[in-house]
């Protein structure tokens, strides 16, 4: 994820942190987080795909590609199957290729 940064803010001034932290929740409930995924990079990026190292992490809304030094709304939602009481940290990993045209 080197060229991605992730952010809790659309002024992308707030760094949503790494392990991303999802806190606490019961067997069952649902909770939905939203973030805004930065490309860094001077390149635009395509087929972005996701994954996150803890089950039950599911991704709602992430863009295909994203242009160089842009960002977009990364809409993800959890649903444990047991309880966590000491707050889950999960990891983020972004793979994707170059845009690169011509």
């Amino acid at each position: 994820m080197v060229d991605f940064k992730l952010f809790l803010d659309k002024e992308l001034q707030i760094p949503a942190g790494d392990p991303i932290e999802l806190g606490k929740l019961k067997a069952g409930e649902t909770k939905k987080y939203k973030y805004y995924i930065y490309n860094s990079s001077v390149f635009p990026y395509e087929e972005l795909k996701y994954d996150f190292n803890v089950a039950n992490v599911k991704v709602l809304q992430a863009p295909d590609e994203l242009l160089e030094k842009r960002s977009a709304e990364f809409i993800i939602e959890w649903k444990p199957k047991v309880d966590v009481e000491k707050g889950l940290k999960t990891t983020l990993e972004i793979d994707g290729y170059f845009a690169i045209k011509g």
